[in-house]
């Protein structure tokens, strides 16, 4: 009987040092394991070369993303120019979209530098129309009509420089050009020609105000599928992948934009990664910085919410309201600090909150 009980109590003398040992190695488990996952992860994860010299599972995840890049664009066409430009009116538009485009990446001209640390290349875009993704109605060759872009912008120009008004202002009296009737197609990467700017490029008296600067054809994307938006610096992340991707230079500009970008040093800051590669472990309340070649400038992504994507948590970031704010904008130095506002509380300050 005696023999039974010490058989017992070394049971369970047994059973919970074999417990304790487990509670122990699982709490250790917890505190070190993923700390050594995310050790190996930063040691690994980097975009480089083998041995042999060709291209690590990053870098050609990197040169030829296989993942897919949307652009969905909504047209405002104008019904009532004329009663705008004779009376005043407010403006009666009608949406056609969503215009979905697939964008297909590809980096050439890369080189490695500084032991491999840094890559140099040039992103080329380009973009296919989807028909299957767009709405309904969405054909490229539907007619719109829409505020002539050039003439904003010259009227901005020359109102800065008010010695030039006599030259140009009878190319202004044409209330015809204040809006142009073209195809979506036109409007977005065909481009049209405009003749508010054929008149001015071919009179004796103003035809030296257009040169290189002057574009042959007008449209919000024209000259922009097939090409590259210019050459980046980026941190490869083999010496720390928490700088992956970082954007050290763009354009031979190293940390800030030149004076010719946009009004104030915070605006010209080149900030982030080039929104292709992102270090490990980002945390919800972390803002992605991401630089952008294609608009000339550094911006914030802000936490949006948790999403289940193939059977893994992931976070979802997404560019915040602020950003189409003037009232936020213009401190930062992205709008002319001599034009007026007119609109408040999240609405795009148009013309004036733009590339200088």
């Amino acid at each position: 009987m005696r023999f039974c009980c010490c058989v017992k109590w070394c049971s369970v003398i047994a059973l919970l040092v074999f417990g304790i040992i487990c509670l122990c190695f699982g709490i250790l488990s917890l505190i070190f394991v993923p700390k050594l996952i995310t050790k190996a992860i930063k040691e690994n994860v980097f975009v480089g070369r083998l041995p042999n010299g060709s291209d690590n599972f990053a870098m050609e995840q990197y040169r030829d993303p296989k993942y897919d890049v949307k652009m969905q664009i909504w047209v405002f066409s104008v019904q009532n120019p004329n009663e705008i430009v004779n009376k005043g009116e407010k403006a009666n538009v009608t949406e056609l979209g969503p215009f979905t485009y697939d964008i297909r990446i590809h980096k050439n001209n890369v080189k490695f530098g500084s032991n491999d640390s840094r890559l140099f290349y040039r992103n080329v875009k380009s973009f296919f129309f989807n028909p299957h993704l767009s709405c309904s109605k969405c054909n490229l060759s539907s007619s719109v009509v829409v505020p002539n872009i050039i003439f904003q912008k010259l009227v901005d120009f020359f109102g800065n420089n008010s010695f030039l008004i006599p030259l140009i202002e009878p190319f202004f009296m044409d209330k015809e050009k204040v809006f142009v009737s073209v195809t979506v197609d036109e409007l977005l990467f065909q481009g049209y020609e405009d003749k508010f700017v054929n008149d001015i490029c071919s009179n004796p008296l103003t035809k030296g105000f257009c040169g290189p600067n002057v574009p042959d054809r007008i449209g919000l994307f024209y000259g922009q599928n097939g090409t590259d938006d210019g050459l980046y610096e980026v941190d490869t992340g083999k010496e720390n992948a928490d700088r992956i991707g970082q954007v050290y230079s763009w354009e031979g500009m190293e940390r800030k934009l030149d004076d010719a970008h946009w009004y104030g040093e915070r605006a010209r800051l080149i900030r982030g990664t080039d929104g292709q590669l992102f270090p490990p472990g980002i945390l919800e309340e972390r803002k992605l910085q991401i630089f952008s070649g294609w608009l000339c400038r550094s911006f914030d992504l802000a936490f949006d919410r948790s999403l289940i994507f193939a059977g893994l948590t992931v976070r979802r970031f997404a560019l915040p309201i602020s950003l189409l704010s003037s009232e936020s904008q213009r401190p930062a130095g992205f709008c002319n600090p001599n034009s007026a506002e007119y609109f408040y509380n999240g609405s795009v300050q148009e013309g004036n909150t733009l590339i200088n």
